[in-house]
Protein backbone atom coordinates (compact mmCIF):
# COMPACT_ATOMS: atom_id res chain seq x y z
CA UNK A 1 0.00 0.00 0.00
CA UNK A 2 1.14 3.58 -1.00
CA UNK A 3 1.07 6.27 1.40
CA UNK A 4 0.92 9.93 0.17
CA UNK A 5 2.85 11.84 2.23
CA UNK A 6 3.32 15.80 1.99
CA UNK A 7 6.32 16.96 1.04
CA UNK A 8 9.19 17.90 3.65
CA UNK A 9 9.16 21.96 3.61
CA UNK A 10 5.64 21.38 5.17
CA UNK A 11 7.03 20.83 8.35
CA UNK A 12 7.88 24.57 8.80
CA UNK A 13 4.59 25.17 8.41
CA UNK A 14 3.48 22.92 10.77
CA UNK A 15 5.70 24.08 13.39
CA UNK A 16 4.14 27.81 12.46
CA UNK A 17 0.98 26.85 13.08
CA UNK A 18 0.93 24.89 16.21
CA UNK A 19 3.52 27.67 17.74
CA UNK A 20 0.45 30.35 16.38
CA UNK A 21 -2.00 28.00 18.24
CA UNK A 22 -0.21 27.85 21.26
CA UNK A 23 0.62 31.68 21.34
CA UNK A 24 -2.75 32.28 20.95
CA UNK A 25 -3.90 29.88 23.19
CA UNK A 26 -2.03 31.10 26.10
CA UNK A 27 -3.16 34.83 25.11
CA UNK A 28 -6.81 33.28 25.42
CA UNK A 29 -5.63 31.69 29.28
CA UNK A 30 -4.05 34.77 30.48
CA UNK A 31 -5.82 37.87 29.34
CA UNK A 32 -9.56 38.67 28.19
CA UNK A 33 -9.01 38.64 24.64
CA UNK A 34 -12.84 38.00 23.16
CA UNK A 35 -12.89 37.58 19.45
CA UNK A 36 -17.13 37.90 18.90
CA UNK A 37 -18.34 36.94 15.64
CA UNK A 38 -21.76 35.35 14.40
CA UNK A 39 -21.17 31.35 13.51
CA UNK A 40 -23.42 28.38 12.26
CA UNK A 41 -23.90 26.66 14.93
CA UNK A 42 -25.19 22.81 14.60
CA UNK A 43 -25.82 22.82 18.16
CA UNK A 44 -24.61 25.38 21.10
CA UNK A 45 -25.79 24.54 24.69
CA UNK A 46 -24.64 27.45 26.57
CA UNK A 47 -27.57 29.53 27.63
CA UNK A 48 -30.35 27.21 26.18
CA UNK A 49 -30.17 24.65 23.52
CA UNK A 50 -30.36 25.80 20.33
CA UNK A 51 -30.01 23.58 17.21
CA UNK A 52 -28.69 24.71 12.80
CA UNK A 53 -29.01 28.80 14.22
CA UNK A 54 -26.72 31.58 13.47
CA UNK A 55 -25.38 32.08 17.34
CA UNK A 56 -22.72 34.52 18.21
CA UNK A 57 -19.69 33.35 19.68
CA UNK A 58 -16.25 33.62 21.31
CA UNK A 59 -14.01 32.15 19.00
CA UNK A 60 -10.67 32.16 20.56
CA UNK A 61 -10.78 28.99 21.83
CA UNK A 62 -11.73 27.58 18.42
CA UNK A 63 -9.12 29.20 16.77
CA UNK A 64 -6.40 28.15 19.01
CA UNK A 65 -7.15 24.52 18.53
CA UNK A 66 -7.74 24.81 14.65
CA UNK A 67 -3.75 26.16 14.86
CA UNK A 68 -2.62 23.55 16.85
CA UNK A 69 -4.76 20.78 15.40
CA UNK A 70 -3.57 22.02 11.68
CA UNK A 71 0.06 22.12 13.17
CA UNK A 72 0.05 18.65 14.15
CA UNK A 73 -1.48 17.16 11.24
CA UNK A 74 1.10 18.78 8.71
CA UNK A 75 3.63 17.74 11.21
CA UNK A 76 2.68 14.15 11.12
CA UNK A 77 1.83 13.86 7.45
CA UNK A 78 5.21 15.62 6.70
CA UNK A 79 8.07 12.97 5.18
CA UNK A 80 11.35 13.34 6.74
CA UNK A 81 13.98 14.69 4.41
CA UNK A 82 15.53 10.84 4.32
CA UNK A 83 12.53 8.74 4.11
CA UNK A 84 12.79 4.69 2.92
CA UNK A 85 11.50 1.85 4.34
CA UNK A 86 13.28 2.16 8.06
CA UNK A 87 11.13 5.48 8.61
CA UNK A 88 7.75 3.53 6.92
CA UNK A 89 8.50 1.18 9.63
CA UNK A 90 9.38 3.79 12.18
CA UNK A 91 6.02 5.61 11.94
CA UNK A 92 3.83 2.66 12.05
CA UNK A 93 5.54 1.37 15.30
CA UNK A 94 4.76 5.14 16.32
CA UNK A 95 1.17 5.40 15.31
CA UNK A 96 0.86 1.72 17.31
CA UNK A 97 2.39 3.35 20.19
CA UNK A 98 0.82 6.25 20.61
CA UNK A 99 -2.60 5.07 20.24
CA UNK A 100 -1.71 2.14 22.96
CA UNK A 101 -0.64 4.72 25.32
CA UNK A 102 -3.31 7.70 24.14
CA UNK A 103 -6.26 4.97 24.93
CA UNK A 104 -4.52 3.95 28.74
CA UNK A 105 -4.34 7.16 29.78
CA UNK A 106 -7.98 7.90 28.58
CA UNK A 107 -8.84 4.75 30.53
CA UNK A 108 -7.67 5.57 33.32
CA UNK A 109 -8.69 9.34 33.24
CA UNK A 110 -12.20 7.62 32.99
CA UNK A 111 -11.27 5.86 36.24
CA UNK A 112 -10.23 8.59 38.41
CA UNK A 113 -10.78 11.96 36.94
CA UNK A 114 -14.24 13.61 37.54
CA UNK A 115 -15.87 16.82 36.86
CA UNK A 116 -14.86 19.45 35.07
CA UNK A 117 -10.83 18.24 35.28
CA UNK A 118 -12.39 15.16 33.03
CA UNK A 119 -13.29 18.04 30.78
CA UNK A 120 -10.16 19.88 30.39
CA UNK A 121 -8.29 15.83 29.94
CA UNK A 122 -10.86 15.21 27.17
CA UNK A 123 -9.90 18.43 25.53
CA UNK A 124 -5.93 17.70 25.98
CA UNK A 125 -7.05 14.56 24.47
CA UNK A 126 -7.99 16.06 21.39
CA UNK A 127 -3.83 16.64 20.56
CA UNK A 128 -2.24 14.21 23.33
CA UNK A 129 -2.00 11.11 20.31
CA UNK A 130 -0.40 13.15 17.93
CA UNK A 131 1.78 14.83 20.22
CA UNK A 132 3.17 11.09 21.24
CA UNK A 133 3.49 10.10 18.32
CA UNK A 134 5.64 12.74 16.95
CA UNK A 135 7.63 12.58 20.27
CA UNK A 136 7.78 8.81 19.71
CA UNK A 137 8.91 9.01 16.47
CA UNK A 138 11.87 11.67 17.24
CA UNK A 139 12.79 9.15 19.75
CA UNK A 140 12.95 5.92 17.18
CA UNK A 141 14.00 7.83 14.43
CA UNK A 142 17.23 9.36 15.99
CA UNK A 143 17.81 6.18 18.28
CA UNK A 144 18.04 3.68 14.92
CA UNK A 145 20.43 6.06 13.42
CA UNK A 146 22.90 6.32 15.29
Amino acid sequence: MKVRLLPNKFKKWGWISGFIGVVFACINLFTTLRIESPVFAIYSGFVKEKYLQISHSNLTDELSMIFILSGLLVLIFSEESDENERTKQVRLSSLLFSFLLNYLLFIISVTFIYGSGFMVFVILNLCSQSIFYLICFAILNKKLKI
